[in-house]
């Protein structure tokens, strides 16, 4: 149900929309003021705030020189976030491997993070390496936190053997070929 303030918002948005398609600048400029803010806000989760500006300042450019295809719009809002989230899109498809768009957001697929996942790959498989104190030790102290003393209390065994444990574990994990 819509209330009588976003009824006549979107009625004055649309009164705007005409008056620019019409060819009046100053609306123009009232659909700049009103819609820059959000936009920036929008942008600035994805971009630096000079390239923000400058997917605005070209979305604002080529939407003045398409004014006469612009009758067909509803609402300006969501034409505007539409196409700053596709400025967006082009800017970052040209700087990371792999961009996509789910759910009106954009999500950035970067190398750093694949490297990241492979890198959790190998140190679970290093786990299952292990032996069963050995993995028992590694969870507890790096996993869940717990500090040697409380290991060696949970365990019932010295904390000289957690120590020895943990030291031989990480000379396990030093062995295990990685490349970056």
């Amino acid at each position: 149900m819509m209330n009588s303030n976003s009824f006549i918002r979107d009625k004055v948005e649309t009164a705007l929309l005409e008056r620019f398609i019409s060819g009046d600048m100053k609306a123009f400029s009232e659909i700049y003021e009103i819609h820059y803010n959000s936009l920036k806000v929008y942008g600035l989760k994805y971009l630096e705030k000079e390239e923000v500006e400058d997917c605005i300042q070209s979305l604002f450019l080529k939407f003045l020189q398409n004014r006469d295809s612009l009758k067909q719009v509803l609402d300006i809002k969501a034409y505007l976030l539409i196409s700053l989230r596709n400025n967006i899109y082009k800017r970052l498809k040209k700087r990371f491997n792999k961009v996509e768009i789910s759910n009106n957001e954009l999500i950035i697929i970067d190398e750093e993070f694949d490297r990241s996942e492979s890198l959790i790959f190998v140190v679970l498989n290093f786990l299952k390496t292990l032996s069963p104190r050995e993995n028992q030790i590694v969870q507890m102290k790096y996993f869940e936190g717990y500090k040697n003393i409380e290991i060696a209390e949970q365990l019932q065994i010295d904390y000289q053997t957690v120590r020895n444990i943990q030291v031989n574990a990480i000379r396990k994990l030093r062995q295990i070929p990685y490349s970056r």
